[in-house]
């Protein structure tokens, strides 16, 4: 009968583990989770349950990789361009690698659904993965308007539940967005926001976002 309750817990801790902190570099972040930072697209780690407190190493081939060079090219014109292309390599991504680590029916949001088939990703493991997505997008130079920045984290001191989010700097003004792949299922676009609002407690179900 406590089986519920310890799930919720789960959950809960897979989003509460982060402390944002204001170091621009996460590469040191993704170490704590034993994520090494992504060198090549061929073969880097991912996180494959909640808390990320598995890893699994991802392999991708010429011609999956190009999917995702395809997006970016042409370049875009401007970083609100750019963003949008973003959010959309991000679904991407994770399309490809859920056929891989065995996410790839990762709903929105927690749940409690369990599945033999695949597994639920909570917000630690979201941010850190969508983390090691955009660092490979910088290494292969597809992204020209912004560069990636330590994630963000909300709540407790607010007195909002827990979450986190991967953040990217826009390179000509500094202002900062978050890239937040929790609140959509595997493979949709990511949420793109300005950090701020995201930090106000932004929810796109409640205020969905036109930029």
């Amino acid at each position: 009968m406590r089986v519920v309750p310890a799930l919720m817990m789960l959950f809960l801790a897979g989003c509460s583990g982060l402390v944002y902190n204001p170091a621009k570099d996460p590469d040191p972040l993704l170490a704590r989770y034993d994520v090494e930072s992504p060198v090549s697209p061929y073969q880097f780690i991912t996180c494959s349950r909640p808390g990320c407190s598995e890893t699994s190493v991802i392999r991708f081939s010429r011609r999956e990789w190009k999917q995702v060079v395809d997006l970016f090219t042409p370049p875009s014109e401007n970083a609100a361009e750019e963003r949008r292309t973003i959010g959309r390599a991000i679904g991407l991504m994770e399309r490809m690698v859920g056929s891989k680590n065995d996410t790839f029916a990762d709903e929105a949001r927690n749940t409690l659904k369990l599945s033999y088939r695949s597994y639920q990703l909570a917000c630690i493991s979201e941010s850190l993965n969508t983390t090691v997505f955009l660092e490979l997008f910088q290494r292969q130079r597809l992204l020209r308007w912004h560069r990636v920045r330590y994630p963000g984290h909300r709540g407790i001191l607010n007195w909002e539940m827990p979450h986190n989010t991967a953040v990217v700097e826009q390179v000509d003004n500094g202002e900062l967005y978050a890239i937040d792949s929790w609140f959509r299922a595997n493979g949709e676009d990511a949420v793109v926001v300005p950090l701020i609002r995201w930090l106000n407690g932004y929810d796109p179900e409640a205020s969905p976002l036109r930029e």
